[in-house]
């Protein structure tokens, strides 16, 4: 028997010359081309037009007429064509479990095994695989359909978090694979009975279902997840605004915070509109209420140490140090000058500050692997067990930016890998937050963080708000080219910004590298000499081992970023190098730095 066919649209335009038209290419996909009768229904601002396209080949070119500009169309709106169903179209229910090809299912130990006996029987005639919990790798829970007979078990909890189901019922809980686009994911629970034969039965009735409970009284709750109907394609969205009426100013927004515990402030990360926003509305918590944390996404909690030795009462720590302790230019990597002013107050205030983040060396490699298995058990061991990769529109909203990442060359991994980490990175903050909040009750905490970690819908705050009760508000600031569509269902409040930036960084005008092993001085070689730079005017030499700047010693680049911090067109550094491979004679230069075009600097330039 032959599949049905699918349909989808490509190559979509709007030519607006002679009048406005809709342009695209309908595709069929089958293994036998079927004719048919495509309904297509366009929305534009005077209302939805309603249109029949007869498709009479594999790949066939439309052009509809409109009265004004479309905003979006579907395909076959109401399901009436013989046809393979969009992601987006089906709904994760048990029968899909059923039919699968790939079934695991997971067992939490061997007593729920025998809880769950009756169930595992029932479902013997579908040949599933069944494997224990501690057993079950994170790439088997990537490549198969998945039944959890058991909510509170690790493997479950990795991906769906800590789910919360009636203690007094049975409950199936279908659900999509986060790990797996068009798998399914089922958890059966039960925490006070067993499960009878009965139920076991009565599951294949039930097919149709994305969630059941059985309760005591005999009673049965049956619902099926909402989905979209029709193949949606999305040409323009409409702008969200407000009457001016609902205009707060700074001042009242502030006050308002004073009743939350966690704030979030979200950041585009080289902005620099966003991290003075973070600056002030920490200042001005700080002078209602002094007793404030800053949680930064920026640092791990391997840099929690130096953290804690730059920012307390007795603190002798410098700048210098502090960079190089807490190892920034490498655990971050953004001009620190834009974070600068907020440490400065924060160590002025001895405000306490928690390095919220994961180590950037296992996010990477959870991404890059597409699992966590590859993780030693210490690591593993630390990791946050709730994880819950499920949230409204976080795995649709990752894998968009995972693609991107693809198409953009900005890193190679699955897409269940990238998923995965950016999960592992969500949770741990919200871990940490809370470990904070637990431990000093009468504290409010300022999150600084990336705009999707600061989402209310599906960032860091559910994840807080899954493991304690506090009251939380995200702030971020918007832009006039860049308003976000849904700024309902992210952020609580928003600021209007005015786009500004760093001035930038002078430069020497080399190129450097590290030294070779068999080099037995430190420092940095010079492999190349800008002519867009004064390096080579004031006398220095492709080959020279660069070993200081203004008298501090250069061993790597973090150490010629924090001299190079302050510095300012037109100032003059002293260089000290040695030139030669056998003769090692030293030389003094000094070189006046300028700012050259960003065309003229060659990769690496500092």
């Amino acid at each position: 028997m032959n599949e049905a066919p699918s349909i989808h649209a490509e190559n979509i335009s709007v030519d607006s010359g002679s009048g406005i038209h809709l342009n695209f290419t309908l595709t069929q996909q089958a293994s036998e081309f079927i004719p048919m009768q495509v309904p297509v229904l366009v929305k534009t601002m005077s209302g939805t037009h309603i249109f029949k396209q007869k498709l009479e080949s594999s790949s066939q070119d439309v052009s509809l007429a409109l009265p004004d500009q479309p905003l979006e169309f579907i395909i076959d709106p109401e399901y009436t064509l013989l046809r393979t169903l969009s992601s987006e179209e089906q709904s994760p229910v048990w029968s899909a479990f059923l039919g699968a090809e790939n079934k695991l299912i997971v067992v939490e130990n061997e007593e729920g095994r025998e809880k769950y006996q009756a169930i595992i029987n029932s479902l013997k005639k579908y040949d599933p695989t069944i494997v224990m919990a501690v057993d079950v790798t994170n790439k088997e829970l990537a490549e198969n359909n998945l039944l959890f007979l058991g909510a509170d078990q690790a493997a479950c909890r990795s991906i769906f978090g800590r789910v919360n189901h009636d203690e007094k019922s049975v409950t199936i809980d279908v659900r999509n694979n986060p790990l797996h686009p068009g798998y399914v994911a089922v958890i059966i629970s039960d925490k006070s009975t067993t499960p009878s034969a009965s139920i076991a039965r009565r599951l294949k009735h039930y097919g149709k279902y994305s969630y059941l409970e059985f309760k005591a009284d005999g009673s049965v709750t049956k619902k099926i997840t909402e989905n979209s109907n029709g193949i949606h394609y999305q040409l323009e969205r409409l702008p969200k605004g407000s009457a001016t009426s609902a205009l707060t100013d700074f001042d009242q927004i502030i006050n308002s915070l004073l009743s939350k515990r966690v704030i979030y402030i979200g950041e585009t990360h080289n902005s620099l509109p966003d991290h003075l926003l973070q600056l002030r509305v920490i200042e001005a918590l700080y002078q209602k209420d002094p007793r404030l944390a800053i949680g930064m996404e920026m640092f791990p909690t391997s840099s929690q140490p130096s953290l804690d030795a730059y920012t307390s009462e007795d603190s002798t720590m410098d700048e210098k140090t502090f960079l190089k302790q807490s190892d920034y230019y490498n655990v971050w990597r953004y001009d620190y000058r834009l974070f600068r002013d907020i440490l400065n107050f924060v160590k002025q205030k001895h405000l306490p500050v928690r390095g919220l983040n994961l180590d950037r060396k296992i996010v990477s490699e959870v991404y890059q692997s597409g699992n966590t298995d590859g993780l030693s058990d210490e690591v593993k061991a630390h990791l946050t067990p709730d994880r819950n990769l499920d949230l409204p529109g976080y795995h649709e909203r990752l894998t968009l930016v995972h693609n991107a990442h693809i198409s953009g060359n900005l890193g190679q991994g699955a897409s269940s890998g990238f998923i995965q980490a950016q999960g592992l990175w969500d949770e741990t903050m919200a871990a940490n937050i809370v470990s904070f909040l637990r431990d000093f009750p009468d504290h409010r905490m300022v999150v600084i963080a990336g705009n999707q970690h600061t989402r209310k819908d599906s960032g860091i705050p559910p994840r807080v708000a899954a493991r304690i009760s506090v009251e939380q508000a995200s702030l971020i600031n918007v832009y006039e080219d860049a308003v976000p569509d849904n700024l309902k269902e992210t952020t609580d409040y928003y600021f209007f910004a005015d786009n500004s930036s760093l001035p930038e960084t002078p430069k020497i005008g080399i190129v450097l590298s590290p030294v070779t092993e068999e080099n037995t001085h430190k420092g940095l070689i010079i492999d190349q000499i800008s002519p867009h730079g004064k390096a080579g005017e004031a006398g220095l030499m492709q080959g020279d081992l660069l070993i200081a700047l203004n008298s501090h010693p250069i061993e790597d680049m973090t150490d010629l970023r924090i001299v190079m911090l302050n510095s300012k067109e037109g100032d003059f550094i002293e260089a000290e190098v040695l030139r030669g491979k056998e003769t090692k004679e030293h030389h003094t230069v000094k070189v006046e730095l300028t700012i050259p075009k960003m065309s003229q600097m060659p990769i690496g330039h500092p």
